[in-house]
């Protein structure tokens, strides 16, 4: 990893999301960019880098700083590229897998060729239970703890390299939800099958890479830790970090150190952020009010509730609604 360069600007969120709605969750989508010298890749004629519907053919030497509202997963398949964030800047190779959190600000620099494969997804629709997923090697950390205020201090890098068989089990993934979105009806279910794998074998990379070979298996008290606050961020009732680190016989410092070091994020951040969620969920999938939805999930009132919803997701309840449900 390189040494960390300035400091990317801030972004308003890009509508790359767009695409995305409660009734289509998920995309997938290739992006292939020409090579210098006008040819297109190689790649554009083998048939096992046909994983998404689209195949824009982008004639452009960078991509400016952005950001999402979703996660991007994404698979290098050929040419080069430089990937920037706040905190690296690394060449990219065929092979590499990216993972991009909400509100990350990354940029592509020096594109020559390069072929890559991105699965998007609404965060809220995949995460609203995702206890399943807590004791998988490396998921947590990479998909389900970092939230916007964590990015500055992720220990890991985004990037890794796929090995054989885990490029191909991604990319078998990847052409699958390709393949399910051009039904008529596509399975949600199904659809979250496919992106829950594809978390497991990326997880699996990050958690035996340098940043995390020694983190060991999560420990029981963050384990109780994340119940208690899946249960909490749904209840109408005050939270504290001081009730979970008594309930593990821990002090409330020791407490949020390993919580942090197992998640990447403090326990109040993460409760935050589940509870953010949880709206978001509830705005897609009922008619309830907005002022239903915030007294609830036991915010003040439905103006604090607007201006934390707006903090993490760039967007008022309302307009998160409308532009999810329009789909």
């Amino acid at each position: 990893m390189n040494a960390p360069f300035a400091l990317l600007p801030e972004l308003t969120i890009t509508q790359a999301s767009d695409a995305l709605s409660a009734v289509r969750p998920v995309n997938v989508i290739a992006h292939v960019f020409a090579q210098r010298d006008g040819a297109l890749p190689p790649t554009m004629d083998d048939p096992a880098c046909a994983c998404g519907p689209s195949y824009p053919i982008l004639d452009r030497n960078a991509i400016e700083p952005h950001d999402h509202e979703h996660y991007e997963v994404s698979i290098v398949m050929g040419g080069r590229a430089v990937h920037r964030t706040r905190q690296y800047r690394m060449p990219l190779q065929r092979g590499d897998v990216i993972v991009i959190a909400p509100g990350q600000v990354h940029a592509l620099d020096e594109i020559d060729g390069l072929h890559i494969i991105d699965c998007v997804y609404i965060t809220e629709w995949l995460m609203h239970d995702a206890s399943e997923l807590w004791r998988e090697p490396g998921v947590l950390p990479l998909f389900l703890g970092i939230g916007r205020g964590d990015l500055a201090d992720a220990p890991w890098a985004p990037q890794h390299p796929l090995e054989g068989a885990e490029l191909q089990e991604c990319l078998h993934e990847m052409r699958c939800i390709g393949r399910e979105l051009g039904r008529e009806q596509p399975s949600r279910p199904y659809l979250r099958r496919c992106i829950q794998k594809i978390m497991i074998v990326v997880g699996r990379v990050l958690a035996r890479s340098d940043e995390l070979r020694n983190a060991g298996p999560l420990p029981r008290e963050v384990h109780l830790a994340l119940e208690r606050i899946e249960a909490e961020a749904v209840a109408d009732r005050p939270f504290r970090v001081r009730e979970l680190a008594e309930a593990a016989n821990l002090s409330p410092n020791y407490f949020t150190r390993l919580f942090r070091e197992s998640t990447g994020t403090t326990p109040m951040a993460y409760y935050q952020r589940r509870r953010v969620e949880h709206a978001c969920w509830l705005l897609l999938n009922t008619d309830n009010a907005v002022t239903e939805i915030a007294y609830a999930l036991g915010y003040l009132d439905p103006p604090h509730f607007a201006r934390v919803f707006r903090s993490h997701r760039g967007v008022s309840p309302r307009e998160y609604r409308a532009r999810y449900r329009s789909g």
